[in-house]
């Protein structure tokens, strides 16, 4: 940091000549009036650092909060089946983490932030369908890829470390700061890389996303079926990824 406080010169004791009383005085730039300046000021600085060190700390406080939380919400949700496992206990403890979560929600207008772009593998949901990894009696890791800038969406569910994968191809449109509505487009699914269907369209499939939380590695939303009338179904579920 710069020096802000310049040195104040002191001026030379006269010398005095023989015979002649010497005679000194307090230089004007030394008088109690300076120092009641200069301790103005110190006080606004401390005064400053005091008020800076606070936000950090509260930052800090809440960074470990935050931090705290998703750690339980990982352990709660640990080797459920993607929720399809979770006891009636199990859920209401995530939804309380998730819900203490939202409401530390650091990103305005999640709908349309490049946050949510990246790869996301899905952590606990509480549908108990397709959109969970389920397909048939085996459960597979469900990813979903995002791309802001390109509008491209693919919601992928993997088993067998990908020898066999399905992949939902969608869209979606803002309809407002923390909601979209995602249009389905097609569906793919292979079999050692081969696909048995392909790019199946979807036609009149179409959801509601509610955004609640988004930040560098985790997202939280809820997701209902919209009607033929465009209404959002009376059931909506939970999901929770985190970035991969």
């Amino acid at each position: 940091m710069e020096e802000c406080w310049k040195t104040v010169p002191l001026r030379s004791a006269p010398v005095a000549d023989e015979g002649q009383p010497l005679h000194t005085h307090q230089p004007k730039d030394l008088q109690p009036k300076a120092y009641k300046s200069l301790a103005a000021n110190s006080n606004w600085f401390t005064s400053v650092l005091s008020k800076n060190n606070g936000s950090k700390g509260k930052s800090a406080a809440d960074a470990a909060a935050v931090a705290a939380l998703k750690q339980d919400l990982y352990a709660v949700a640990k080797n459920k089946d993607n929720g399809l496992k979770a006891t009636e206990s199990d859920k209401a403890k995530i939804l309380a983490l998730a819900s203490e979560l939202i409401k530390r929600n650091p990103t305005k207008s999640i709908a349309t932030s490049d946050k949510v772009d990246g790869t996301w593998l899905l952590v606990y949901t509480s549908t108990s369908g397709g959109s969970a990894g389920k397909l048939g009696p085996f459960v597979g890791e469900v990813l979903q890829k995002i791309d802001t800038a390109g509008g491209d969406y693919v919601n992928f569910v993997r088993l067998f470390g990908g020898l066999v994968e399905g992949a939902l191809v969608a869209t979606w449109e803002v309809k407002g700061a923390n909601e979209w509505k995602v249009i389905f487009q097609d569906i793919t699914f292979r079999v050692f890389g081969i696909p048995l269907v392909d790019k199946k369209p979807l036609s009149g499939q179409a959801g509601q996303w509610k955004l609640t939380y988004v930040d560098e590695d985790l997202r939280i939303l809820t997701a209902a079926g919209l009607t033929n009338e465009g209404k959002p179904a009376k059931v909506s579920n939970i999901y929770v990824l985190r970035r991969v």
